[in-house]
């Protein structure tokens, strides 16, 4: 399935992706005394999932 969604271009969000976005948010939030902001825009959630900032 995975090279399915590659060889039409999808971009992939594995599990160490998903816990390198969820890390992001996290930070986010500590300035804020919060436990996390989320990152709403796709491109913002995707850069990060796939370690790209």
């Amino acid at each position: 399935m995975l090279d399915f969604l590659e060889q039409r271009g999808v971009e992939v969000v594995d599990w160490s992706g998903r816990e390198l976005l969820d890390a992001h948010e996290q930070q986010l939030g500590e300035p804020h005394s919060r436990e996390r902001i989320k990152v709403v825009p796709r491109e913002e959630m995707l850069a990060t999932a796939l370690g790209r900032r």
